[in-house]
């Protein structure tokens, strides 16, 4: 009766092992294939959309979709379409470098079909850093790049093949216009000496459009120093008017600036706006040091002193703005 029982106990676990073979291959997490063989991904990638450009904390947030695609003779069944956890088998543990805090939509599962290709699927949605540099803003253009890995896998083990990747045709930023995509693999070293590991860059291309900055920040930039020049055409007898309006001048510029810089990039340098902001502020009060030496003059009784400096104002100061306009916004790097 025994033997009996240890026989049939035989029987049912080699009858198991041979009905369900997945799981005893999904045990098995090693690589597929040949070891001197890299494994080949072949990699579809699709960005949905880009909700945000953060200037000053050098990141934005975008929506991708990415599809991943290998062999692996071992998941082979008769059985049809399969899934499996992607901790239970191999996978080339694809991340992108340069994330921040992602979200995942899906699970993080593979469907193996009956030849043993395995496809993984997964939507992304959250931050991912990028380096922007600012000098020219606003009227710079900038690279948006998804820098996509495959974490403890050297080139020799994982050759990523670009199969798929695009971009929508419109994204959510309105303040940018997109003008395309490029993809190129690259390799990375992390540390010295040490196996470099294959990746794929997809970097859209994007520039800024400045009107929102030329009518809301540039143009009333141009009437408060255009507005401080009225004084080179007043009388210098008339001093008491001619200070308070480059007195006001100067006020209202410092207000501007304030509303202002809530809207700028907060970075350690001077965009070429900051710059345009600073040397207006500096013309507008040499305007002002005019005028008080003109009413001193005045009261000194050296009225055409006076007049020949307003004079001479008149062309200085709008020869020095317009020579700062050309270098600092028309030019371009």
């Amino acid at each position: 009766m025994v033997k009996n029982c240890n026989a049939l106990t035989i029987l049912f676990n080699v009858l198991l092992f041979l009905s369900i073979p997945s799981i005893v291959h999904a045990i098995d997490t090693s690589r597929p294939g040949p070891a001197n063989v890299p494994t080949k991904v072949e990699i579809d990638l699709y960005v949905i959309d880009v909700d945000d450009i953060d200037d000053a904390q050098q990141n934005f947030i975008s929506n991708i979709f990415i599809q991943a695609k290998w062999k692996d003779q071992r998941l082979s069944n008769r059985k049809g379409k399969t899934t499996y956890d992607t901790k239970d088998v191999w996978n080339p543990n694809l991340q992108f470098l340069n994330r921040q805090k992602l979200f995942k939509s899906f699970p993080d599962i593979v469907e193996v079909d009956s030849d043993g290709t395995v496809v993984y699927k997964q939507r992304f949605t959250g931050g991912f850093s990028q380096p922007l540099d600012l000098h020219n803003f606003p009227f710079d253009e900038q690279q948006l790049e998804f820098q996509l890995i495959s974490v403890d896998n050297t080139a020799s083990e994982v050759d990523l093949v670009e199969i798929s990747m695009g971009i929508s045709a419109k994204f959510s930023i309105a303040d940018w216009d997109i003008k395309g995509f490029d993809v190129k693999k690259v390799e990375y070293k992390f540390v010295p000496d040490a196996p470099t590991t294959e990746g794929m860059v997809l970097t859209i291309n994007a520039k800024r459009y400045a009107h929102f900055y030329i009518y809301k920040f540039i143009v009333p930039l141009f009437l408060i120093v255009f507005m401080s020049w009225i004084v080179f055409w007043m009388d210098p007898a008339d001093y008491t008017t001619k200070i308070s309006i480059s007195i006001t001048s100067m006020l209202t510029l410092i207000a501007y600036q304030f509303l202002a810089v809530s809207s700028l990039p907060e970075v350690p340098y001077l965009t070429r706006i900051d710059s345009l902001m600073l040397f207006s502020t500096i013309l507008v009060f040499a305007t002002l040091i005019e005028v008080t030496v003109t009413s001193i003059l005045t009261k000194r009784d050296n009225v055409e002193l006076a007049r020949s400096m307003d004079k001479y104002c008149r062309y200085i100061f709008p020869f020095i703005f317009v020579f700062i306009f050309i270098i600092r916004i028309v030019k371009i790097k």
